[in-house]
């Protein structure tokens, strides 16, 4: 067993990966959540303002819950994060699931 020295922390690859894996099925959690949200207000026929409204406030929790999982991973995963995050904060673009 390999032990990678982490700030604060020690992980063995086996430990890592498990980590990154559990990252990644949270992340797509909330993301099947979101696109489920979404699709319900338009199949509901939602009124428009009111749809608006809410997937406005949806789409800045989600961001966030993007954001607070980047902070928990590393690498190239963290970065897809954030860039997801922020396409969805700034432009209202659906997040994609890893």
């Amino acid at each position: 067993m390999v032990f990678v020295a982490r700030p604060y922390r020690w992980y063995s690859s086996w430990g890592e990966s498990m980590i990154i894996s559990s990252i990644s099925e949270i992340y797509n959690g909330v993301v099947n959540h979101y696109q489920f949200t979404v699709a319900c207000h338009a199949e509901n026929q939602t009124p428009e303002n009111t749809a608006a409204f809410r997937i406005s406030r949806l789409n800045e929790r989600v961001a966030n819950q993007l954001n607070a999982l980047a902070d928990m991973g590393d690498g190239e995963l963290a970065h897809k994060f954030q860039m997801e995050a922020q396409s969805l904060e700034l432009h209202g673009n659906s997040p994609t699931p890893v």
